[in-house]
């Protein structure tokens, strides 16, 4: 499993146009047959600072997400709101066992 995390900081006066974004890049991605889930959050104890969790079946599926148009669109749409600093930590996870 591939596990994906994020952090945004967005600004007040864009934050509307951001949840809509992410809205939509969150409902596309769990539409993926490889994305087991995908969810973004704001923190409740700082405004305007979003975390983003992801898991995904395998490799594969993370390059077929980041090569979808609705995954392109997200980003573009992203930079339109002039975020620019977005650092996505991607993680393999192995299955273990605790008894």
């Amino acid at each position: 499993m591939i596990i994906i995390t994020g952090k945004i900081e967005v600004a007040a006066p864009i934050q509307q146009a951001f949840r809509a974004l992410a809205e939509t890049q969150v409902t596309n991605s769990r539409a993926g047959e490889a994305c087991l889930s995908y969810h973004y959050s704001e923190d409740a104890m700082t405004a305007g600072t979003f975390f983003f969790y992801e898991q995904w079946c395998d490799r594969d599926g993370v390059k077929f997400h980041f090569s979808q148009d609705y995954c392109q669109q997200f980003m573009a749409g992203l930079k339109a709101l002039g975020i620019h600093s977005v650092a996505p930590t991607i993680m393999e996870a192995n299955d273990i066992e605790i008894s």
